[in-house]
């Protein structure tokens, strides 16, 4: 692990609401990863992307940086944009 990592899982250790707030961002990362992921994999372009679920690029480019809050409606039009289904599911922690 780099030196980050281990300071990261130290202070997560340590304090719980940093625990929560690194476990925030992380999910943001996935969630911006996928809507990437998926637009590439569709071969779309951010314009192309925001035009097909109503959104300008710039708001594209956010989802993607994990720089927004997005809703429900919008991942579902990123679902149908992109021709897959979207499916949220609860794990467990450290899984």
């Amino acid at each position: 692990m780099s030196e980050t990592t281990d300071m990261i899982n130290e202070l997560s250790r340590e304090d719980p609401q940093f625990a929560k707030g690194i476990q925030h961002y992380r999910q943001q990362y996935r969630c911006a990863d996928a809507i990437e992921k998926l637009r590439k994999r569709a071969k779309l372009t951010q314009t192309q992307l925001g035009d097909l679920v109503g959104a300008p690029q710039s708001a594209v480019a956010r989802w993607e940086r994990g720089d927004a809050n997005i809703t429900m409606k919008t991942l579902e039009k990123i679902a149908e944009a992109t021709h897959t289904q979207l499916d949220i599911k609860f794990v467990k922690d450290n899984e």
